[in-house]
């Protein structure tokens, strides 16, 4: 019996010291992003929105943990290693290239990423979750945010509609729940550019993050 606990014991140190040592390193992650990936991608230090708009990749700031934008689903660890070490696999039509970074390279750089917090949040507020990531390119979530191409959402909950023609007298639970799940239904010629959010749950989602965004 001494015996067998003294196997599982040894088991269990070698799996944590190859796990430790399968870590990324944050430090060389973020020379690693800024030596290769800031030729395509926004440098998350010194964000600029015109830049954003010209640079051949996506904006990088929160994409740890969140919904891909191109079709991939969540960004977990493992998916961002598979993605930066073979793009092609997953999305054999990307304008990714394959970067020649050694297996060490990948995992620091991933562990960069996790460390990037996301434009739309601000000092102290709770993490958005990840139903609200298609809103991010059109709204600012922050205190004292700017006008984008919709209006800034902290404190919209209990707020009356700043949108001309939406026929509602504030934003509580029921009138965010219609208009998110389909804004044309409620105002035709709305500029919000997408379908809405079919799925109840997700909408809640949206709604519960919405309200916790106030002073």
């Amino acid at each position: 019996m001494g015996y067998l606990r003294w196997v599982s014991f040894m088991l269990v140190a070698m799996f944590s010291a190859s796990f430790a040592q399968a870590a990324g390193n944050v430090e060389d992650g973020k020379f690693v992003f800024k030596s290769y990936c800031i030729l395509c991608h926004q440098d998350p230090d010194h964000p600029d929105e015109e830049q954003i708009r010209v640079r051949a990749g996506l904006d990088l700031r929160g994409v740890y943990g969140s919904e891909s934008a191109i079709g991939l689903g969540i960004l977990n660890e493992q998916k961002l290693i598979q993605w930066v070490t073979k793009p092609r696999a997953l999305k054999p039509d990307t304008q990714m290239i394959r970067l020649p970074l050694t297996e060490k390279q990948v995992r620091d750089v991933v562990a960069y990423l996790e460390t990037i917090p996301a434009p739309h949040e601000g000092k102290g507020m709770k993490k958005a979750p990840l139903q609200t990531r298609r809103c991010h390119s059109c709204h600012d979530f922050r205190p004292n945010g700017k006008k984008k191409v919709g209006p800034p959402l902290y404190g919209v909950f209990g707020r009356k509609p700043s949108i001309e023609g939406v026929p509602f007298a504030v934003w509580n639970e029921d009138t965010l729940d219609r208009w998110l799940k389909n804004p044309r239904a409620v105002k035709a010629k709305t500029k919000m550019r997408f379908s809405g959010i079919k799925q109840a749950a997700d909408r809640q989602a949206v709604i519960d993050y919405l309200k916790s965004l106030h002073d």
